[in-house]
């Protein structure tokens, strides 16, 4: 678990919901550095969380991020919860301060 509190959240990251997106990913893509995860029974692999810049047609940059975070069914289909408490945990780092700092 990356264990978070609002305190910890940069105010200029939890401004918007595209930042904290951007802000959470990049955090849990530093949480997971080696971390892969089987996507094929051939043993095709892939990180455990991306987050990349790609620039499009139009002349646009955009983030694009992918993350594989397991899901506790038991949780995720008990009455009344909410989707995001069905998320597993993925690592026990604490975050740097250049995550946890404006």
């Amino acid at each position: 678990m990356v264990a978070i509190s609002p305190p910890n959240i940069p105010s200029s990251a939890s401004a918007t919901l595209e930042r904290l997106i951007v802000w959470a990913t990049g955090a849990l893509q530093f949480a997971c550095t080696n971390q892969t995860v089987p996507i094929a029974a051939d043993q095709d692999v892939v990180r455990r969380c991306s987050l990349s810049q790609i620039a499009t047609p139009d002349g646009r940059n955009h983030w694009v991020g992918l993350y594989y975070i397991p899901v506790d069914l038991v949780l995720l289909n008990t009455a009344g919860n909410k989707l995001w408490l069905s998320a597993q945990d993925v690592s026990n780092i604490t975050l740097p301060s250049a995550f946890t700092t404006n």
